[in-house]
């Protein structure tokens, strides 16, 4: 059964190609209104019949519009009206009558005090009306809608390259020939320090910490204490000097003593939580005692004495220990690493294998504290080998220019690169490096749509393959009516 197509009154006749076109079915019926813009033409049922028959489609047309009929059968198209049988008089005569202008073109009625134009005015007008609306409609047909497509497909070249590269601190320019490559090396220094769990538990015996302010009340002379100095609370207990200290000699003015004084550690003479005492105003020194400077010599202290503890407790074992000061080198390593990332300017580029850590000092404090954790102060140092890639592609585009030819561009390409040896005394670093990439001729889009101008396909394909490295070109232009490359603005370039 054909299939009927409608078109409205103001589908052109290219619009209604384009509607017959895209239908799938062979056998179509073409539904014309009255007044449709086909009628305006005998050309529009000839384009019809034209594209119609290329496309292989066969089709007839059914209108009220008897104008409509008459054109479609002068062109050989099968035409009815629906409506009214053929030997019916037309509604609308295509030959019209000689025109015999019996009345005047302006007739006055009296009745409603105004005239109204007929006539010769009448068919004037409406074909200035008709002519307005059709020239926007030339001018978008003929220069908004047309448009080149063309798609161009190059042929490809696979391009491996594997080799190694020499970055050197010491160079100031890239050399192709020997692979060598100016390299930057970036350093930092870097400490803290980190607490870690105890897993061990012991018996102990800690003593009690603290500090003593020793005053001297005695005279202008100093006054040396020797280390475990004891120092003797008004309780009777006993702390001795970690260190020897010298008291600094009062200051006597007409007879007046100002004492002088030092601060140092003291530890408890013995273990355990009794020795955890507070603060204590004043301190006797036994050694001095029934002399002169049993009185002018003393030790205040404002703060507790802490951490003595009689029983079991938390300590870190070897394993701790072990575990705790490699964490400690890899958080500082990865700390380290970062921050001096953040310093590499933009542009180079950091492989596996081009750094140097280094631990300067790790020290352990196995006392714990009242979570059971003890520390590790660790202070490291690293040194990293930076270089611009730009370098590492220009090494291998000159492989390619002395390899292949000097005109071929990569298309797409992997760098990869392996781990490289980094010899931090010579300031070089071994990198090497692995490079895959499809090339191509490359083709300037810009430069060759003002060479297609006016160009039909045909001319079009035959100066295109003239360009080296090209497998395939396909060209189209839309719309059907457009055989030639429009300016270049309305060209569109593909490269595949």
């Amino acid at each position: 059964m054909p299939k009927k197509i409608y078109i409205t009154k103001n589908d052109t006749a290219e619009m209604a190609v384009i509607k017959i076109l895209k239908s799938k079915e062979d056998n179509i019926i073409l539904s014309v209104p009255n007044f449709s813009q086909l009628a305006n033409s005998a050309d529009n049922f000839s384009l019809l019949k034209k594209e119609v028959e290329e496309s292989g489609k066969e089709i007839s047309i059914e209108s009220v519009d008897d104008i409509v009929v008459e054109l479609a059968r002068r062109n050989e198209i099968e035409a009815i009206n629906p409506f009214f049988s053929q030997n019916k008089k037309n509604i609308r005569s295509m030959e019209p009558e000689p025109v015999v202008l019996k009345e005047p073109l302006v007739e006055i009625n009296p009745e409603d005090g105004g005239g109204r134009v007929r006539g010769k005015f009448s068919v004037m007008f409406a074909l200035l009306i008709m002519i307005v609306l059709t020239i926007p409609g030339i001018y978008i047909a003929y220069t908004v809608l047309p448009q080149a497509n063309v798609k161009i497909v190059t042929q490809k070249m696979d391009f491996d390259y594997s080799s190694s590269l020499t970055v050197d601190k010491a160079a100031l320019a890239l050399n192709v020939e020997t692979n060598k490559i100016p390299g930057q090396v970036f350093s930092q220094k870097k400490n803290g320090q980190l607490t870690f769990p105890a897993t061990g538990e012991k018996n102990i015996n800690k003593k009690a910490t603290g500090n003593i302010t020793i005053y001297n009340n005695h005279s202008s002379a100093p006054q040396s204490l020797v280390a475990s100095t004891r120092f003797e609370s008004p309780d009777g207990k006993i702390f001795r000097l970690v260190e020897g200290v010298t008291v600094p000699g009062a200051v006597v003015n007409d007879g007046k003593v100002t004492p002088s004084s030092i601060t140092a550690k003291v530890i408890a003479d013995r273990g355990g939580e009794i020795y955890n005492i507070g603060p204590v105003e004043r301190w006797t020194i036994p050694g001095f005692k029934h002399t002169t400077k049993e009185k002018t010599f003393y030790g205040v202290s404002t703060e507790s004495m802490k951490g003595g503890f009689t029983g079991k407790s938390a300590y870190p074992t070897d394993e701790d220990i072990k575990n705790a000061k490699e964490k400690s080198s890899q958080v500082l390593e990865d700390g380290l690493k970062s921050l001096i990332k953040n310093e590499i300017p933009s542009g180079f580029k950091l492989a596996e294998g081009s750094s140097k850590f280094s631990i300067i000092k790790q020290a352990v404090n196995t006392d714990v504290n009242e979570r059971n954790e003890f520390s590790i102060f660790t202070e490291v140092e690293m040194s990293l080998m930076a270089f611009r890639e730009a370098d590492v592609n220009e090494v291998i585009n000159n492989n390619i220019k002395k390899e292949l030819n000097p005109d071929l561009k990569p298309k797409t390409f992997t760098l990869t690169y392996g781990d490289g040896k980094y010899d931090y005394v010579k300031g070089i670093l071994i990198l090497p490096v692995i490079y895959k990439a499809k090339l191509e001729y490359p083709v300037d889009v810009e430069k060759l749509k003002s060479t297609m101008v006016g160009k039909s396909e045909l001319e079009l394909k035959a100066s295109l393959f003239t360009i080296p490295g090209l497998a395939n070109i396909q060209v189209s232009f839309w719309p059907f009516w457009v055989n030639r490359v429009p300016n270049k603005n309305k060209v569109d370039i593909i490269v595949e």
